[in-house]
């Protein structure tokens, strides 16, 4: 099977799109593919052209701070992954939008690894047009997905608002402590 890989900005994000070649016109599924910390679109690309081969049109974008829009946002690395992630849930409908006014896709899925996942499930939390989801590695609580018999949507949002709950009260106990000291 031969691909079309086409390298362009959609908004000032740079992605990487993924399609048979015979198929670059048809109204296909759209899988939205996002690359986990410290890597990039192109380090995904054997997972864009698998998707691709299964009949999807694959989008492969840059997370901020990565890839082509390299830069480091604070010297402590959790501020610039969770800044990574945040500009991933804000760009997203950026990417979903383009694609829907092209009139070039017919469901809407997305995916990622690692840091991806965790944006995957994210989105989860506000987006009831996404389709299906694949985090890989990337899943804030597991254990939540295997025992409760929820929709993925409202799992989604409870296990991400329980990460994000004890990211940030960890957060605030530590500069709470910092205060405190003499």
């Amino acid at each position: 099977m031969k691909f079309k890989i086409v390298k362009r900005k959609i908004k000032d994000i740079p992605v990487l799109e993924i399609v048979d070649k015979t198929k670059v016109d048809h109204k296909l599924p759209l899988v939205i593919y996002y690359h986990g910390w410290q890597t990039s679109k192109e380090l995904v690309l054997t997972q864009g052209r698998k998707l691709a081969s299964q009949g999807f049109r694959v989008c492969l974008p840059d997370a901020p701070n990565h890839g082509e829009r390299h830069q480091n946002v604070s010297s402590v690395i959790s501020l610039t992954f969770w800044n990574s992630v945040q500009g991933n849930l804000a760009e997203y409908e950026y990417l979903r939008d383009h694609y829907v006014s092209q009139g070039i896709t017919s469901n809407l899925f997305v995916g990622g690894v690692s840091m991806g996942g965790i944006t995957t499930c994210a989105l989860l939390t506000h987006h009831t047009e996404i389709t299906a989801a694949a985090s890989i590695m990337g899943e804030p609580s597991p254990f939540i997905f295997e025992c409760e018999p929820l929709s993925v949507q409202q799992n989604a949002k409870s296990s991400f608002q329980a990460i994000m709950g004890t990211f940030f009260l960890g957060k605030i106990a530590m500069i709470w402590q910092k205060i405190q000291k003499p």
